[in-house]
């Protein structure tokens, strides 16, 4: 097979098109999610700063905060060192109280306090401090965190005092899930871990064939998790017995082209899986040889939600979709809105987790820095640029420099074709 040093063409060097030099003043910018959280929603802007904002009457958009984040350190996967810079948050922020969680690539845990509105950061581990990319997740007193040393660990959410950390052997870039208390998670030494929340011990590990980099899905007694192998696996959730893996040995020539980077998301029986060729591959959990193909028109780096009974899916270049796999013999697809004002403005970089909620998709885009607020039922929505101010000045920051991560080297198969009926 043919090796690919850059497996997601049309993502990174969108990317790198809007790369400047340290000396322009660039800064670095992440590609953080949204979260909605009693009413408010929480993001951090390429450009580095938490924004809060709320959402009023006919989901008008209200800017209620914004902080700044700036230390000597820094600002992203190839960021410009040398003074106060910017740091760049990968993962989505989560809220526990009045307290706003989130991550650095700096390999800080940031903790806003809503009420006094203090910002307090923490070295993650001291003695072996590497990036993070994910983001955090938090429960029962306890902050869950995963870094590039190849560790998870678990932290008291009031001290951010370490309770206990579990090994890898290998970086980790995805944000863990949750479930019946086991956290769940992939790493780059190309394994799916189900880890016991409270104690820290391995419940069970299996290994797949490539790095893994999205959270996993669990749902009915089933971890489903993606791979940059191109591979769909589906494990139990107690033991860890392989129930299936999509595609299996007499489906190799319907092979994804590209590797998976998102979470999948599960409705009516099937499992959708957005992937960087930009197609969607929604498997029939119950009968997983069964699968429907959706072409869409560029790469899929973001999460799809499920939105008043629809499963939303948002492309790279701005594209919101709906689709039903169940809807006829190919399934159905429809063109909700296109984000974009023409077809000649750059595709927006939608990278990160989208948020579903009263029948509203979040959006959080790169290129404009903007949230979107995309009504699924009939394609309007409101656009709300992201503060973009500096911490010691209040003056415009510079352009935003979109800053890529390490380069993975991935085995590109033959192109599958299937076609998916289009309703206007």
């Amino acid at each position: 097979m043919k090796k690919s040093i850059l497996a997601v063409l049309s993502i990174l060097l969108t990317m790198l098109a809007v790369l400047s030099s340290c000396a322009s003043g660039a800064v670095a910018a992440g590609w953080a999610g949204v979260t909605v959280h009693n009413g408010n929603i929480y993001t951090v802007s390429g450009s580095g700063q938490l924004n809060i904002i709320s959402v009023g009457a006919g989901d008008i958009l209200i800017r209620e905060g914004v902080v700044p984040i700036r230390e000597a350190s820094n600002a992203g996967f190839l960021g410009c060192g040398g003074g106060e810079a910017s740091i760049a948050v990968y993962g989505t922020p989560a809220v526990l109280g009045n307290m706003v969680y989130f991550a650095g690539y700096n390999g800080k845990i940031y903790v806003y306090d809503l009420t006094t509105q203090q910002l307090s950061s923490a070295v993650l581990d001291e003695k072996n401090n590497k990036t993070i990319v994910g983001g955090p997740i938090v429960s029962n007193g306890r902050v869950y965190i995963a870094s590039s040393n190849g560790n998870i660990y678990s932290l008291h959410a009031d001290t951010l005092a370490q309770d206990w950390k579990f090994s890898t052997k290998a970086k980790i870039w995805s944000t863990p899930v949750l479930s019946n208390g086991v956290l769940f998670f992939g790493s780059f030494d190309k394994k799916v871990y189900a880890v016991d929340a409270v104690t820290g011990q391995e419940k069970w590990s299996k290994q797949i064939g490539g790095a893994m980099m999205a959270t996993p899905l669990v749902s009915g007694g089933v971890v489903y998790a993606v791979s940059l192998d191109r591979n769909i696996y589906a494990f139990d959730e107690v033991t860890g017995e392989q129930k299936w893996r999509y595609p299996a040995n007499n489906q190799n020539d319907k092979k994804p082209k590209e590797w998976f980077w998102a979470t999948p998301v599960l409705f009516d029986g099937f499992l959708y899986a957005p992937c960087m060729d930009g197609n969607v591959y929604a498997v029939d959990i119950a009968n997983p040889s069964r699968v429907v193909v959706f072409d869409l028109d560029s790469s899929i780096s973001s999460s799809p939600v499920v939105s008043n009974g629809k499963v939303v899916v948002v492309t790279e270049r701005g594209r919101v979709y709906t689709l039903n796999a169940t809807g006829g013999n190919n399934g159905t697809r429809r063109m909700e809105v296109d984000l974009r004002v023409s077809d000649s403005q750059p595709s927006l970089l939608v990278n990160s987790q989208l948020y579903a909620e009263n029948g509203i998709v979040y959006i959080h885009s790169l290129h404009p820095d903007k949230i979107y607020a995309v009504n699924a039922d009939n394609g309007a929505f409101k656009s709300f640029a992201l503060e973009s101010v500096s911490g010691n000045t209040g003056q415009a920051v510079p352009t935003v420099t979109v800053l890529v991560p390490t380069t993975i080297t991935v085995l590109v198969p033959t192109t599958i074709t299937v076609p998916a009926t289009e309703t206007k």
